[in-house]
């Protein structure tokens, strides 16, 4: 403790001295490119002072260690050449991941359960980017096949770019009488906040013998053509059990962009439209008995409303509108535990619906759950 109150006092008188970087020792990296690692030293090599040293190498420590390439990076700051006063060499010495990674898992959500597996080569070609092959399947006859492919620090910036290959079936039978499958190829621009995408599918609306109308209306083949952008705003203090904090994501798209797509989605029976809201506010708690504590479970209560309308095309009494989409909120309640694990969050809860439409098909009672991490 004594020798890190007079190291800091040291730091603090000295912080304001001359000191630029004078030369930069790169080891450990075998299928890393050395420019995805130098890049990220250019604001080191800009710094002017001891303080404005350390700052720049904790924010270059912090974005290679955000590549998730790299078990470990250490930063040595050695003395530069006696010739160059104020000057000091650094040497950087990372170790890298394996270039394979394969991962499964089971997973519940609804009334749905299903198997994931997926295969990943991390930094395989050594500009950090990860090549991924997933595969799902549900009890209810959903399966998903996607391959895809991101790049980190797009251009040296914080943006990232991804581009996948899908097919999907997602079963619908259960609560909206339609199976609908997809198959097609999608682009993604992430920055920050903010997700840009486009998409394009051949998509296939099969509806079962209890569909309504406005599904049989759409079965068949249809193209989809479409822009998305998404925010998403996280200020949870953990991704698992958060108990403090709030996350809100928006999310809007435009579909028929060119020849032969459609600008209609498929409506659900019980839901379906184009304006869609939600919202969940709840209470997290500790356990006081001992066995939960090393769980790291905890007791949970929350609230949820939300609603989905279909708005039509060309409407312009807005105020209706919001009126109809305010009166027509859904609300239900309810308590449970929560815990995390190695597949993600799980939930067991008792749920209660509290307001709902005279066509909605609910279910209440004990429900289980298990979500991956960072899902709201």
């Amino acid at each position: 403790m004594a020798d890190q109150e007079d190291f800091a006092e040291r730091f603090e008188r000295l912080k304001g001295k001359e000191c630029r970087v004078h030369d930069i020792e790169i080891k450990g990296y075998k299928r890393t490119r050395t420019s995805i690692i130098e890049r990220e030293f250019k604001t080191v090599r800009e710094a002017k002072t001891l303080d404005e040293l350390k700052d720049t190498l904790l924010d270059a420590s912090t974005k290679l260690s955000e590549l998730d390439i790299f078990h470990s990076v250490d930063i040595f700051c050695d003395a530069g050449p006696e010739d160059l006063p104020g000057t000091t060499n650094l040497i950087v010495t990372v170790s890298e991941k394996d270039v394979h990674n394969i991962t499964g898992g089971y997973y519940i959500q609804g009334s749905e359960q299903s198997v994931e597996g997926s295969v990943k080569l991390r930094n395989f070609f050594g500009s950090a980017e990860t090549w991924e092959l997933n595969a799902g399947f549900g009890n209810q006859k959903s399966t998903a096949y996607t391959a895809s492919f991101l790049q980190p620090r797009v251009f040296g910036g914080e943006s990232q770019v991804e581009m996948r290959a899908f097919k999907t079936e997602n079963s619908n039978e259960k609560s909206s009488s339609f199976v609908e499958g997809l198959t097609g190829f999608s682009t993604h621009f992430y920055s920050g906040d903010h997700e840009l995408a486009y998409e394009w599918a051949w998509r296939l609306l099969s509806p079962t013998k209890l569909a309504s109308q406005s599904v049989r209306d759409q079965a068949g083949y249809s193209l989809k053509s479409a822009l998305k952008y998404s925010y998403m705003l996280d200020a949870r203090n953990n991704p698992y059990i958060p108990t403090r904090g709030y996350a809100f994501r928006f999310n809007t798209e435009v579909a028929g962009l060119g020849p032969g797509s459609s600008l209609e989605r498929p409506k659900r029976d019980f839901l379906g439209g184009d304006l869609m809201m939600n919202a969940t506010a709840a209470f997290t708690f500790e356990f006081p008995h001992r066995l939960f504590q090393d769980m790291r479970a905890r007791g949970q209560a929350f609230v949820s409303a939300g609603n989905i309308m279909g708005v039509g095309m060309g409407i312009s009494d807005t105020k209706k509108v919001a009126n109809d989409f305010k009166s027509s909120f859904r609300v239900s309640a309810g308590v449970g535990v929560v815990m995390p694990s190695p597949l993600g969050r799980i939930e067991i809860n008792y749920c209660q619906v509290i307001r709902r439409n005279e066509t909605d098909r609910i279910r209440q009672g004990l429900q289980i759950g298990i979500f991956p991490i960072g899902s709201i």
